[in-house]
C-alpha cells in the first residue's frame, strides 16, 4: 500500500504543479497564490526528474518575476476571468518565495557548512573533509556543469592523499580509529556545551513564518548540531538500493538542484535588475559581511540595489581600497567574537551569504559582475582571516569563483594581498586560508586562465610544502603537483610579459617569478653563485655548477638530493655552501646589530656513517677556515656533556645510531642545515633510524648519496619524505601510482600481451616519477665530467665449487628444498619422533651464501656431516682449511700474485696453469702445487672487501698466514672505533708498503677516500649491488691516476650467480629516475629463491605440493612460530633497513642443527 500511496502522491505533485506552471505564463494571478505556490514549490524542493524539476523551477522565477514586476493585463479581461483582481506588485510574496529558495540552496552541508563555537571548528582545512565525502557522495543522475563544488579536477588526488594522511595519524597516535574518526569530522556529540549549538533553523523559519499562505509549503530543512558530515551517505554512485541516510542526503540534492537553476533562471530574467527589483536577495548576500567587517572603504553596498548604479563603476581604486586592509589579531578575534555571537546566528548567516554568492555569482549580468564582485572581494578577503574553518572555507570557494569570473582584478588582489600571508609562520590559520584558495583557484580556472599566474603560485607554494602543519602542507603538495605539470607551458616563450593578460603591477613580479621556473626545470640556467668566502681547494666547473644549485636551493627554501657519481666531491660541495651561508647570515645578523633574527646564528649538523666522523670534521677543517665543527660521540656521559655545547659550535657531525640514541636532545634545537650523508640509509620509511631523522628540525635539508634508490623506487618516497613531506603523496599513494606498475612489468608468469601492456605502463610511471622529482636532483657521472680520471675495468672471476662445497649443498638440497615448497613427507620426520624447529628462509640463504665463500663458515662441529667430511679429508692429507676446498681463496691468491702482491716471499706454493686452480682435467689442484711466486711485471695495492668478519678471518689464517706471509695488511671492520678508522685511511693511502686493506663493505664501503689502492676484490657480494658499487668506488674517485681493476668472485651454478643475473631490471628502473644502478633480494620471487638451492640453476616444481593437514615441524617460518610461504618470506625481508637484523634474529647455527644426515 505504502508504494501505491507513494505513487499517487508523485502523480498528484506532477498533475497539480503542470498545472500551476501552465498558469503562470498567463501573467495574471488570482489574489491567493497558494494554491499556485505550493505545488510548484513542492516540485522544486522534491522533484527527481531533472526535466519536470527544471520547468517548475523556471515557472518559479516567473512568478517571482510578476510578484515585483506584473504584467500590465487590459481591465477589459477582468469580468471574463474567475476571481481575478488588478495585478498588483506584490513583494512581500517574492520575498518570502526568495527565502524559502535561499534555505533550499543552503540546505546541503558540503556546499553551506554548519557554523558552530567548538575547538574543532578552527582548527584544520575543511575543504579536505568535504571533498572526501563528495568523492564517496551518491550523486543524482542529472546534475549540470554549474555545480562546481563537485567539479574540481584533481579532487580525488587530494582525497587518497587526505584518507592515506588520517590513517597514518591514527596509526602514529595509536589511538582507537572510532574515537579519532569522530574527532575528524567535526561530530557534535553531547560533550558540545548546548550554548555553543547553531540556531540556524530559528534564523532561516523566522523569515517566512508570518504568513499562514507559506507555511503549507514544506518547511526549510534543517542542520541539527547533533548530525555532522559523517551522516552523509558514502559509497554508491546510483540511486538504487539506497540506505536511510543515502535517500535524505538526496533529496537535499534535489533541494538544492532546483534552487539552482530557479535563481539561475530569475538572474537571466532580470538581468542587471535584478538586485533592484528583488534588494533581499542582495540582503541575504551582504547584511551579514557587512554586520561583521563594517563598510567597505569608498562603496555602499546597497548601491546596486539602486537604478544608475553602474555610472560609479569607474570611481573604485583595487589598490587604494585594499591598502587600508591590515591584519591585526584583535581585530580579527572581534569580528570572530560577532559571528558567535547571539547562539552563532550570525556566524551561520554569514557563512550562508558567502554560499550563496559562490553558487549565484556565475550566473549575475556581466555588469553586475564587473561592478559589485570585485568590491566584494574587501569583504571576501576580510573573511579568509577568519579563524573558524567554515568561514574561511566559504570565503576561499567564493574567492576562487570570483577570480573565474574577473580573474585579472581578482588575481591582482590574490597575489598582492592575499598570498604574502603564506609566509606567515605565527598564524596557522592564514597558512591555511591561502593554501585552501589556491587549491580551489587551480582547480576552477581553466589552462588559459591559470597558466600566467603559475610563477605567482609555484614558489610560495613549494616554501609550504615542508610546513609544520599537516594540513596546509597537504594541501600545498597537491597544489604543487598540479601546478607542476603546467610549468613548462607557463615559461613558454610566447608568453611574454608584453602578451599577458596580468595587471601591470605584477609584470615585475611575474618576470622575477618566471626566472625561478626557469631554473628550476634546467640547471645549466642557474645564476653563478659567487662564494663570499675562501676555500682552500680549486673547484672545477661541474663543483661549482652544484654550487650554483645548492644556492638556488637555500634561495628559495627548497631541499634536494645531491647524487653526484661516488667521488665526485659531494663533500667539498656541501660545506662551500654551508660555509657560505654561515657567513652570510653572520654579516646580515651583524649589519642588522641583532634586530634581524631571522639570521641569527644556527648550527648545522651532519649526520653520516660512524666511519666518516672524523672525515668530515677533517675536509671542513681543510676546506675553510670559518666553520668550527664538532664530533658529537663517545659514552653517553660524554655525549651529555658535549649537548651543552652544540649551539657554539658551527656544524656538529654525528653517526644515525647515536642521533637516534639522543633524538630527545636533537629535536629541541633548531639547525641551519641538516645534510645526510649516505642519506639513502633512511629509505625504510618505518624503521626507527628514519624516524628519528625526521624529527630533526631544520631550514635546509639536503641528501648527499651517489645511490638514492638501490633496492626500489619505493625508497625514494622515504627521501622525500624527509626533504619534503607529501610531495610524493602518501605512501600507500605513491606505491599504487608508481612501485606497483613498475614491478608487476617484470613478473614472468604474465601472458606476452599482458607483458605488454605492463611494460608500457611501467615506462609511463618511471617517465612521469622522473619529471617529478627531477627539479630535487642533481646527478653528473664520472664519464661525464672527469675526462682526466683513469677508467675503471670491472671483471668477474669465476670460481668452481670444491668437492666438499658439492656434497655440502647436495644435502642442503635434500633438507631445504622440501621445506621452502611447504610439503614435507613422512620421511622427513625425526625417527625419534622429535619436532624440529620452524626454520625462516633467510637462515637458508645465508648458509647458502657462507657455504659459496667458504665451507669452513657452515661446517661446524654441530653440522651433522662435521665428522664424515672431516675424517675424509684426513685421510687425503687435507684439512677444511687447506685451499684446495676453497676455490675463493685460490683465485683470490691468484689476482694478489698477479698484481705483485706477495710475490717476493712466496712459500713455494702458487697456481698451476689456470687462474681457477685447475689441472688439465678440470679438478681442483691441493694446495702443495700451487705457486705464488710468478713473475710479476709491476705492483699494486688492494682493497678486499667481504660482507662478514668471520670470511676476513679466513683470508688471514688460510691465505696471507699460510700461504703468503709477505703480504702486509690492514683490517678495517665493525672491531675497530669510529674515532679511529679515519687515522687507518689516512695510514693505507700514505704508507705504500702496505699492500692490502681487508674491510667489510658495511663500515669501508661508505664515503671514504682510498685512492691509495688501485685495485678493488670482492670476496662477497652484497644483497645491494649499490652497496658494491659503492664499495669500488672508494679507490675510483678524485685523487686517483691510476687504471682501477675491480675483480668480482663469483661461484658458478651457485645464488652467486644468480642473484647477479636478477639485477638487470632494477638497474633500468634506477637509471630511468636517477641514471644509477640498484637492486636488491626483497623483491626476488619464490621460484628465484628455490632456484639459489639448485646446482642446476632450475627448479624442481614437480616437488612442490599444498598439503595443508601436514606437519609444520621443519618448514620455513616469518617469526619462528607460524609457517609462512617463501613468497611472503622474502617480502619481509624488505621491512627492515639492514640485513643484519636478520642474522641476528635468526641463528645460522639453528638452521645447521635442523640439518639432516
Amino acid at each position: 500500500m505504502k508504494n501505491y500511496y507513494d505513487k499517487q502522491e508523485k502523480l498528484n505533485l506532477l498533475v497539480s504543479s503542470s498545472l500551476a506552471s501552465a498558469s503562470i505564463p498567463f501573467g495574471a494571478l488570482p489574489s491567493k497564490l497558494n494554491s499556485i505556490i505550493k505545488p510548484i514549490m513542492n516540485s522544486v524542493k522534491i522533484e527527481r526528474d531533472f526535466l519536470l524539476q527544471r520547468r517548475s523551477a523556471y515557472s518559479v522565477a516567473r512568478l517571482i518575476s510578476f510578484c515585483y514586476l506584473p504584467l500590465n493585463v487590459p481591465h477589459s479581461a477582468f469580468e471574463f476571468m474567475y476571481k481575478l483582481s488588478e495585478q498588483l506588485a506584490r513583494p512581500s510574496v517574492g520575498d518570502k518565495l526568495i527565502s524559502n529558495l535561499i534555505s533550499f540552496l543552503c540546505a546541503d552541508q558540503l556546499s553551506t557548512p554548519v557554523f558552530y563555537n567548538h575547538p574543532d571548528s578552527q582548527t584544520g582545512i575543511m575543504m579536505i573533509k568535504v571533498i572526501q565525502h563528495l568523492q564517496t557522495r551518491s550523486k543524482l543522475e542529472s546534475v549540470e556543469d554549474e555545480n562546481q563544488n563537485q567539479k574540481l579536477g584533481y579532487d580525488n588526488s587530494m582525497a587518497l592523499a587526505a584518507n592515506e594522511m588520517e590513517n597514518s595519524k591514527r596509526v602514529d597516535s595509536k589511538k582507537p580509529t572510532l574515537t579519532k574518526k569522530r574527532t575528524r569530522t567535526n561530530a557534535k556529540d553531547s560533550k558540545i556545551d548546548a550554548k555553543t549549538k547553531p540556531v540556524r533553523s530559528k534564523a532561516k523559519d523566522s523569515n517566512s513564518n508570518n504568513s499562514s499562505k507559506l507555511n503549507s509549503v514544506s518547511s526549510s530543512p534543517t542542520k541539527s548540531a547533533q548530525e555532522s558530515l559523517t551522516l552523509l551517505p558514502n559509497g554508491s554512485s546510483s540511486v538504487k538500493n539506497l540506505t536511510e541516510d543515502e535517500e535524505k542526503d538526496l533529496e537535499v540534492q534535489v533541494m538544492f538542484r532546483g534552487s539552482l537553476h530557479t535563481f539561475k533562471s530569475l538572474c537571466m530574467s532580470l538581468g542587471p535588475s535584478i538586485f533592484i527589483v528583488s534588494p533581499k536577495l542582495w540582503s541575504y548576500i551582504t547584511t551579514p559581511m557587512l554586520k561583521v567587517h563594517g563598510q567597505i572603504p569608498n562603496w555602499s553596498h546597497l548601491s546596486v540595489t539602486t537604478h544608475g548604479y553602474l555610472d560609479l563603476k569607474a570611481s573604485f581604486s583595487i589598490i587604494e581600497s585594499f591598502s587600508n586592509l591590515i591584519i591585526d589579531d584583535e581585530i580579527i578575534s572581534s569580528k570572530d567574537e560577532k559571528c558567535i555571537s547571539n547562539n552563532c546566528a550570525l556566524g551561520q548567516q554569514l557563512v550562508d551569504g558567502f554560499s550563496i554568492l559562490d553558487t549565484l555569482c556565475p550566473f549575475f549580468h556581466k555588469d553586475i559582475q564587473q561592478f559589485a564582485l570585485i568590491r566584494l572581494l574587501f569583504w571576501v578577503v576580510q573573511s579568509l582571516q577568519s579563524r573558524f574553518s567554515a568561514i574561511r572555507h566559504v570565503a576561499s570557494k567564493a574567492f576562487s569563483t570570483i577570480c573565474k569570473i574577473i580573474t585579472r582584478d581578482s588575481m591582482l588582489v590574490f597575489v598582492k594581498f592575499v598570498l604574502p600571508w603564506f609566509g606567515d609562520s605565527n598564524r596557522v590559520h592564514l597558512r591555511q586560508s591561502v593554501a585552501e584558495t589556491i587549491y580551489y583557484i587551480v582547480g576552477r580556472l581553466g589552462e588559459d586562465k591559470i597558466l600566467p599566474y603559475i610563477p605567482f603560485l609555484i614558489v610560495p607554494v613549494l616554501g609550504r610544502m615542508s610546513d609544520t602543519d599537516r594540513h596546509t602542507r597537504l594541501v600545498g603538495t597537491q597544489c604543487f603537483a598540479q601546478l607542476l605539470r603546467l610549468v613548462p607551458l607557463g615559461i613558454n616563450n610566447k608568453y611574454e610579459n608584453s602578451d599577458l593578460d596580468i595587471s601591470h603591477e605584477l609584470l615585475e613580479q611575474h618576470a622575477r617569478d618566471r626566472s625561478f621556473l626557469a631554473q628550476l626545470t634546467d640547471s645549466s640556467k642557474l645564476e653563478p653563485y659567487k662564494i663570499p668566502i675562501k676555500i682552500n681547494a680549486t673547484l672545477r666547473k661541474y663543483q661549482q655548477d652544484g654550487i650554483n644549485w645548492l644556492s638556488f636551493l637555500n634561495k628559495y627554501r627548497l631541499h634536494g638530493i645531491l647524487c653526484d657519481d661516488m667521488g665526485l666531491g659531494k663533500t667539498l660541495q656541501t660545506i662551500c655552501i654551508i660555509a657560505s651561508d654561515h657567513h652570510t647570515r653572520r654579516i646580515d645578523f651583524e649589519a642588522s646589530q641583532g634586530r634581524k633574527a631571522d639570521s641569527c646564528h644556527l648550527p648545522s649538523i651532519v649526520v653520516c656513517p660512524p666511519t666518516l666522523l672524523a672525515h668530515w670534521e677533517e675536509e671542513i677543517l681543510k676546506y675553510v677556515d670559518c666553520l668550527k665543527p664538532l664530533i658529537y660521540g663517545g659514552i653517553p656521559s660524554e655525549r651529555r656533556a658535549l649537548i651543552r655545547k652544540i649551539k657554539s659550535y658551527d656544524v656538529v657531525i654525528v653517526s644515525y645510531d647515536v642521533l637516534r640514541n639522543d633524538i630527545e636532545y636533537f629535536s629541541t634545537i633548531n639547525y641551519n642545515y641538516c645534510v645526510l650523508d649516505e642519506g639513502h640509509v633512511i629509505k625504510n620509511s618505518k624503521a626507527k633510524l628514519t624516524l628519528a631523522v625526521k624529527q630533526v628540525q631544520a631550514r635546509n635539508r639536503l641528501i648527499l648519496s651517489g645511490t638514492p634508490v638501490q633496492n626500489n623506487v619505493l625508497e625514494l618516497w622515504s627521501l622525500f619524505d624527509y626533504l619534503m613531506p607529501g610531495f610524493l603523496g602518501q605512501e600507500r599513494q605513491f606505491n599504487d601510482q608508481y612501485s606497483k606498475p613498475i614491478l608487476a612489468a617484470r613478473d614472468p608468469r604474465l601472458a606476452p600481451h599482458v607483458q605488454a601492456r605492463a611494460q608500457a605502463e611501467s615506462q609511463r610511471a618511471l617517465e612521469s616519477l622522473h619529471k617529478q622529482v627531477l627539479p630535487f636532483l642533481l646527478r653528473r657521472m664520472k664519464e661525464d665530467v672527469l675526462s682526466d680520471l683513469p677508467p675503471k675495468i670491472i671483471q668477474d672471476r669465476y670460481c668452481n665449487l670444491s668437492d666438499v662445497q658439492k656434497e655440502l649443498i647436495e644435502a642442503l638440497n635434500k633438507n631445504v628444498n622440501s621445506k621452502v615448497t611447504s610439503d614435507p613427507s613422512d620421511n622427513d620426520k625425526p625417527s625419534n619422533g622429535e619436532t624440529k624447529p620452524n626454520l625462516h628462509v633467510f637462515q637458508a640463504l645465508q648458509y647458502m651464501r657462507r657455504l659459496c665463500n667458504h665451507p669452513a663458515l657452515v661446517l661446524t662441529p654441530t653440522h651433522p656431516l662435521y665428522s664424515s667430511i672431516t675424517s675424509r679429508l684426513e685421510k687425503e692429507g687435507r684439512s677444511i682449511h687447506d685451499l684446495s676446498v676453497a676455490p675463493k681463496l685460490q683465485t683470490l691468491g691468484q689476482i694478489l700474485t698477479e698484481c705483485g702482491i706477495g710475490s717476493s716471499g712466496g712459500s713455494g706454493v702458487g697456481y698451476a696453469s689456470d687462474s681457477l686452480g685447475k689441472s688439465s682435467s678440470g679438478n681442483l689442484l691441493p694446495s702443495e702445487t700451487m705457486d705464488f711466486s710468478t713473475n710479476i711485471s709491476a705492483s699494486h695495492r688492494a682493497l678486499i672487501f667481504c660482507q662478514h668478519r668471520e670470511m676476513i678471518d679466513c683470508i688471514q689464517r688460510d691465505l696471507f698466514k699460510n700461504t703468503m706471509p709477505s703480504v702486509s695488511y690492514l683490517r678495517l671492520d665493525g672491531t675497530v672505533d669510529a674515532r679511529n678508522r679515519q687515522a687507518m685511511v689516512n695510514k693505507f693511502n700514505s704508507d705504500p708498503s702496505i699492500d692490502v686493506l681487508l674491510l667489510t663493505t658495511h663500515v669501508g664501503g661508505l664515503g671514504l677516500n682510498l685512492t691509495g689502492a688501485d685495485t678493488v676484490i670482492f670476496v662477497e657480494h652484497d644483497w645491494n649491488p649499490m652497496m658494491d658499487l659503492q664499495a669500488m668506488d672508494r679507490a675510483h674517485r678524485l685523487g686517483q691516476t691510476k687504471v682501477v681493476n675491480v675483480y668480482r668472485l663469483i661461484t658458478k651454478n651457485t645464488l652467486e650467480e644468480k642473484v647477479m643475473g636478477l639485477q638487470a631490471f632494477k638497474l633500468n628502473i634506477a637509471n630511468t629516475i636517477v641514471n644509477q644502478q640498484n637492486s636488491g633480494l626483497k623483491t626476488m620471487k619464490t621460484e628465484d629463491i628455490l632456484d639459489l638451492f639448485s646446482l642446476s640453476g632450475k627448479s624442481d616444481s614437480s616437488k612442490g605440493g599444498n598439503n595443508s593437514s601436514s606437519s609444520n615441524q621443519g618448514k620455513l617460518t616469518g617469526d619462528g612460530k607460524q609457517p609462512i610461504s617463501a613468497t611472503k618470506a622474502v617480502d619481509s625481508l624488505g621491512e627492515l633497513w639492514d640485513p643484519k637484523q636478520y642474522e641476528n634474529e635468526y641463528s645460522l647455527d639453528s638452521f645447521i642443527s635442523s640439518l639432516e644426515d
